[in-house]
């Protein structure tokens, strides 16, 4: 009896221990890393608890990167290359009466000739004459990219291929680009109108034949009107940070704010004024637009006219003077430096003409710039020799009408990259 009583003794303390110890963990029988593991007696964690991270202050939270200027494909190299009769066609596309066109084409295989007739025929509203000479023309007898761009002039279809296979394409492209922006801007469409008005500008600079200034004027003046009610208003859908005017606010203390939390930006307080179309006193509990897209300008010798850039649109243009033979302005890539309103003229060796003085060529404004770090001797500025404009007549830097200079002082940040290109 007393044996039996020791056995189930041993018995039953042998099943507390095994119910209450677990086994130890053996790799052998571990389960396979694609099964997952039970574990028991164990709550799981709430499914909606996040995982815990260390704080981060907003002083701490990384910023992104300022975007850096870029510039156009189109504006460093010519869009389109070919023979010298090319060229003379494309620019009669672009540029063009129909019978210019003709003249152009006089050399051409007939069936390509009368495409291009046609085209300009209808880009010129005469659409009974484009249809007529359409009908001659043998279908599969033309280049496939010259039969889709006239297509889309007929179609008034906004898909179409991208010119750049060859100068006769990108006469083409542009003449249905003028087209969609002037009706555009009829339309009251004036994004689409400034950003068609953008790539006209562009693209002309890039053109291999010379810059067609009476083109750039008509462009320009369109470029103005768009923008007026696109860049230049508040209403526009372009890219900008919102900032809440605060009880004794003024522009200055708004754009050091907004320069506070995104260094390396450029902002001057003429961009937000315009932009906002400010008028009189801020007001605490407005909400100003700041232009965010990067700002650059682009000066084009050869066609003496400069554009200026918010992202990779054309936010405003002005023809200029440049530097005369023996004094020419020099190409390359500056800075902004400094900004000066009512300027006196300094030159090297002589005491400073001052602001009014006629012998002060520099009109109401200055914006020198500087070239690797360096000052230099050049920049914008206005003049008293509206005549000018457009000549070769400065010691070199790139001049203004008045109007012109002040408008571009008011959104010109100190710190801008410019590029002058021959």
């Amino acid at each position: 009896m007393r044996t039996l009583s020791m056995l189930l003794l041993v018995v039953a303390a042998f099943l507390v221990v095994r119910w209450f110890v677990p086994e130890r963990e053996v790799a052998a029988e571990d389960p396979p890393a694609s099964e997952p593991t039970e574990v028991r007696f164990l709550e799981p964690p709430p499914a909606s608890a996040p995982a815990q991270t260390p704080a981060v202050t907003a002083a701490e939270a990384p910023r992104p990167e300022p975007a850096q200027p870029s510039w156009p494909q189109s504006l460093l190299s010519p869009t389109a290359v070919g023979s010298d009769d090319e060229i003379r066609l494309a620019a009669a596309l672009a540029h063009g009466t129909p019978a210019q066109v003709q003249e152009a084409s006089a050399r051409l295989a007939p069936d390509r000739a009368r495409l291009l007739e046609s085209f300009a025929w209808e880009l010129a509203g005469e659409r009974q004459m484009a249809l007529s000479l359409s009908e001659k023309i043998a279908r599969d007898s033309v280049a496939s990219e010259e039969r889709m761009l006239f297509e889309a002039a007929l179609t008034g279809h906004p898909e179409r291929p991208g010119a750049g296979s060859g100068p006769v394409a990108l006469g083409m492209e542009m003449a249905l680009l003028a087209r969609e922006a002037r009706t555009a801007l009829a339309q009251g469409r004036h994004a689409e109108a400034a950003r068609a008005f953008s790539g006209l500008l562009v693209r002309e600079l890039g053109a291999p034949w010379p810059p067609d200034r009476g083109g750039l004027g008509e462009w320009t003046k369109g470029l103005d009107e768009a923008q007026r009610e696109h860049r230049w208003s508040p209403r526009g859908d372009w890219a900008a940070s919102e900032a809440k005017v605060a009880s004794g606010d003024s522009l200055i203390a708004i754009r050091l704010r907004f320069l506070a939390e995104r260094p390396g930006a450029l902002l001057c307080t003429g961009m937000i004024e315009r932009a906002n179309r400010l008028r009189g006193h801020l007001q605490p509990g407005q909400v100003l637009r700041i232009p965010t897209d990067p700002v650059r300008v682009l000066v084009d010798l050869d066609a003496r006219w400069a554009l200026y850039f918010l992202g990779d649109e054309v936010a405003a243009a002005w023809p200029v003077g440049i530097g005369r033979p023996g004094e020419e302005t020099p190409t390359g890539d500056y800075t902004i430096r400094n900004k000066l309103e009512n300027p006196p003229w300094m030159k090297e060796g002589q005491e400073p003409i001052p602001f009014g003085d006629p012998r002060n060529p520099l009109g109401t404004r200055w914006m020198g710039w500087s070239r690797d770090g360096g000052r230099t001797s050049y920049g914008f500025h206005g003049t008293w020799e509206p005549e000018s404009i457009g000549q070769a007549a400065s010691d070199g830097c790139v001049r203004l009408l008045n109007e012109d200079a002040e408008e571009l002082f008011q959104i010109l940040p100190e710190g801008t990259p410019v590029r002058i290109q021959a």
